[in-house]
């Protein structure tokens, strides 16, 4: 899809959940940046302020995970082979004519984000090359031990199926955006100082011009509720999964690192992939 020549662009906002995605989506707004008008509404408790997620493209992704026989909480992994093995031709059109339809009458950038695609960017990511969009991922990052207590008070999960999710989603993000344009955005940095992580997303994206001021003020005055965050965790992971936590906590690292520098500095090439002790490890897990 092309306008005057030139690609459409997109903003992918991938995390886990309870990682600040929704935060940081509602941030891009001050950048100008369009997430449609067909959103999830807020929910108490768990979303207060708002999702900040398409409706219609949560449903598609439910849908998906339902026709694979997973849920957004099961600890397998999606890898392109399973994607090529279903029929999804009519889940592909539906998909593209979505997108189309959403970003047809927008002339800057659009968003679109949903925790689920992390997982799914094996059926996505195909057909944003199809559709020949300009596409650039934002990864929402909050530390695992954070995530996996949220977790545990919203749905009962244990710690360790917390981590494992925490682990699954996140190196999934990284491993299928390896090469792509991406930038990783600590939650606790944007809770700490939004007005420097907004102008960070912004030279990543190119955004033009300065942040609007009455725009940030809002965000930062209005919307931003630091009582809203119930886990901060700031020490390392060992002890608390003992048989997980070197490879929670070199990925917690690498996420860090990539958060401090550059859009694309840094590689995940050294970090434990779903080699067959990654993928023993996620299965003695799926009982949690």
């Amino acid at each position: 899809m092309q306008e005057n020549g030139q690609k459409k662009p997109l903003i992918v906002v991938l995390g886990m959940h309870r990682s600040g995605t929704s935060v940081i989506t509602r941030g891009l707004e001050v950048l100008g940046v369009a997430l449609g008008d067909k959103l999830m509404p807020e929910h108490e408790p768990t979303n207060p302020k708002g999702f900040f997620e398409d409706i219609d493209v949560n449903e598609l992704n439910e849908e998906l995970l339902r026709l694979m026989g997973l849920r957004w909480d099961s600890l397998c992994d999606v890898a392109p082979f399973d994607i090529k093995c279903l029929d999804l031709q009519e889940f592909s059109l539906r998909a593209k004519n979505l997108l189309m339809d959403k970003i047809k009458d927008v002339s800057g950038f659009f968003a679109v984000k949903n925790p689920r695609l992390c997982i799914l960017l094996p059926f996505w990511m195909p057909l944003f090359e199809a559709l020949n969009l300009d596409v650039s991922y934002i990864i929402a990052h909050r530390h695992p031990t954070s995530v996996a207590h949220s977790l545990q008070k919203r749905d009962g999960f244990t710690l360790a199926k917390g981590y494992m999710l925490w682990y699954r989603h996140m190196l999934s993000g990284l491993r299928e955006t390896e090469h792509q344009k991406r930038i990783v955005v600590s939650y606790d940095c944007l809770l700490a100082n939004p007005e420097n992580e907004l102008n960070r997303i912004g030279s990543f994206l190119k955004v033009n011009g300065d942040l609007n001021p009455h725009l940030l003020n809002e965000y930062k005055e209005e919307f931003l509720d630091l009582s809203l965050r119930h886990h901060l965790q700031q020490d390392d992971l060992n002890g608390l999964a003992p048989h997980l936590s070197p490879s929670i906590l070199e990925l917690h690292e690498e996420l860090m690192l990539l958060g401090r520098s550059f859009p694309n500095s840094a590689s995940v090439s050294n970090l434990i992939f779903y080699d067959e002790a990654a993928k023993k490890k996620m299965t003695n897990l799926s009982g949690y």
